[in-house]
């Protein structure tokens, strides 16, 4: 979001028809943007936000809401007004409004304008795609979008992989490569500048929009992708923080997020020995941060379970929220202990019912629970 600014910037810079001299316009230009920002920067910090509480505080929707508008148009105008687009005035004023505390009243307030804004952005870059050009340019296309995508997959796993290992980084970049839809408002702005020829345009709104119809398949496959194509980071620590490999009656807990370390909480309560397997560095450095017994791996692989001698367990607890990898690690604790002694939290019966076959005696269904432990509190409270 912030390299908008630059690139409605430059678009501004490129668009100029002003005959004097280059430096002096950049100057005169780089000027406008400095004095325009710095305006907008010190109104949205030291103004906005009074008045935002003072509009607030008349208890009338309407007027907020119009205020709320006034403020978008007014920076959109203010902007133009400089000598810049529109577009750029309204994008920092959203960024200045989702500083204050009043974002969410405003997101709320504004969804119906946002819906249907949306929804003619789309239907107007639908209606302004010409299947001619399709069809005499399907080469270019077919050729840019795996290029496109390509690199900000390379780029997004690179950045990723220096904090992360390579499983997250995999799927962060899988699930980022598509191009971003305020390319089109930018594509739009230089076309209508005469920055670029109308086909060329044409040729990169398909290719972007064909990269978005694409998202919702890859986000999809996103899990059983990864699980199949990028095996875990090898980083087994299995004798660190008072983990023994001949520990016995012991419960495993797999995997260390909030639940997770809900769970662990409780055991230390009743003095219960346990073991933590996870998959996730940074929850993994949060449990090694915290001197717990954790491990490194992947609980769906057999020989890191047998690393933790599953099978002289009492229990194995399994803390993950993901149906998939649920299924996965399931099927590979069944094939060491019958599952005789695994406990499963699932969300929903549906989830439950995608178990079937796995020998699980212990599944606890969240919904049900919850939706139990509402209704004692409810005779608890008609019993005061």
């Amino acid at each position: 979001d912030i390299a908008v600014i630059p690139i409605l910037l430059m678009i501004s810079f490129f668009s100029m028809t002003d005959d004097g001299a280059l430096l002096f316009t950049i100057g005169k230009t780089i000027l406008a943007a400095i004095v325009l920002l710095a305006l907008l920067y010190f109104s949205g910090r030291y103004l906005l936000e009074p008045f935002l509480r003072y509009v607030s505080s008349t208890k009338s929707d309407e007027l907020f809401v119009a205020s709320v508008l006034l403020l978008a148009m007014g920076s959109a105008y203010l902007a133009f007004y400089f000598g810049f687009s529109f577009s750029l005035g309204a994008f920092i004023a959203g960024m200045m409004i989702s500083e204050t505390k009043f974002k969410h009243q405003v997101e709320a307030d504004l969804i119906p304008f946002r819906n249907i804004l949306l929804g003619v952005f789309f239907i107007t870059v639908g209606m302004q795609i010409n299947f001619k050009v399709i069809y005499e340019y399907a080469w270019i296309i077919l050729l840019i979008l795996p290029l496109i995508m390509g690199l900000k997959y390379i780029v997004i796993y690179t950045l990723v992989r220096f904090e992360d290992n390579k499983r997250v980084a995999f799927k962060s970049a899988l699930s980022l490569i598509q191009v971003g839809e305020f390319s089109l408002a930018i594509l739009e702005l230089a076309r209508s500048q005469n920055l670029i020829d109308t086909t060329y345009s044409q040729v990169l709104i398909i290719t972007i929009v064909i990269s978005m119809i694409l998202t919702p398949i890859i986000l999809k496959n996103l899990s059983k992708a990864a699980a199949k194509l990028i095996p875990e980071d090898v980083m087994m620590i299995q004798n660190s923080h008072n983990f023994s490999c001949d520990m016995e009656n012991h419960v495993i807990v797999l995997g260390y997020g909030k639940f997770g370390q809900a769970i662990v909480e409780e055991l230390k309560v009743f003095g219960q020995n346990y073991v933590i397997l996870e998959h996730n560095i940074m929850f993994y450095q949060a449990g090694k941060a915290r001197n717990e017994p954790i491990v490194f791996g992947n609980a769906a692989q057999r020989h890191i379970l047998n690393s933790i001698n599953i099978t002289k367990a009492s229990a194995v607890i399994v803390a993950v929220n993901n149906p998939d990898a649920l299924h996965l690690i399931c099927e590979a604790v069944n094939d060491l202990t019958h599952n005789s002694k695994t406990i499963v939290t699932v969300t929903n019966n549906e989830e439950k019912e995608s178990l079937n076959g796995l020998h699980l005696k212990h599944i606890i269904v969240e919904t049900t629970q919850i939706a139990r432990a509402v209704v004692d509190e409810v005779m608890y409270c008609r019993l005061s």
